[in-house]
């Protein structure tokens, strides 16, 4: 049985089967961006071993150790999660929004900083 897996826009991220299920990490033709690179630096560091693309994960993924990466990544997932996607908060806090804007903006200039060497 061969699985396909892509990586969907944020904006649309249950649209792939009627099937999937929202709380899985990867579902077969829908995963998210911030959710695959959260498992990455996660597994990387888990001390599960599998092989396949699991060895290929923990190999390209381990290089990043048990930083700061994998808790921005996580902060951005938050409030993606709950200010923007699911908008399951308001955020009229104007430092708080300015907070997280900033973090979002570093966090991914750090990820494309740490993606390019």
């Amino acid at each position: 049985m061969s699985h396909s897996f892509q990586v969907m826009p944020d904006a649309q991220p249950h649209q792939a089967s009627p099937r999937a299920q929202p709380n899985d990490r990867l579902q077969a033709g829908q995963a998210l961006p911030l959710g695959i690179l959260s498992f990455c630096l996660e597994y990387a560091h888990n001390g599960q071993q599998a092989g396949g693309i699991f060895a290929d994960v923990r190999k390209h993924f381990g290089k990043y150790g048990v930083t700061r990466s994998q808790e921005r990544v996580n902060q951005i997932r938050t409030t993606r999660n709950n200010y923007v996607a699911h908008q399951e908060k308001e955020l009229t806090d104007p430092a708080l929004a300015r907070t997280e804007l900033k973090n979002w903006i570093s966090g991914l200039a750090a990820i494309n900083k740490a993606h390019r060497g």
